[in-house]
């Protein structure tokens, strides 16, 4: 099986994020919270098995029975800041940037 790379993973848990507020707000997609769920742990045992030696303190997995869809969003926005690839941290410092000059008008 090929291992799953951190591109992969913060557009997955992006995904989540994002169906997890649109469920909030609408109260549609809410019977989903539980896949949700399975694919953000999923993710953590993915980190957990290539040997991040951080993601087993930083953070923990969420139970489906019991984790709201407001939850499971804000722990998948975490995560994907975690695991958020060079490439995008680099994009969000330009967008920052570029905020930082609107400021100065």
């Amino acid at each position: 099986m090929t291992e799953m790379n951190r591109e992969t993973m913060y557009a997955l848990l992006r995904e989540i994020r994002s169906l997890a507020i649109t469920a909030s707000m609408s109260g549609a997609l809410r019977k989903g919270t539980r896949v949700l769920v399975e694919v953000y742990n999923r993710c953590l045992e993915t980190l957990a098995e290539q040997g991040d030696p951080l993601v087993k303190s930083l953070f923990t997995p969420l139970s489906p029975e019991s984790t709201s869809v407001d939850e499971v969003g804000a722990a998948a926005a975490l995560l994907s800041s975690y695991v958020r690839p060079a490439k995008a941290e680099r994009r969000r410092h330009e967008e920052d940037d570029d905020d930082d000059d609107d400021d100065e008008d």
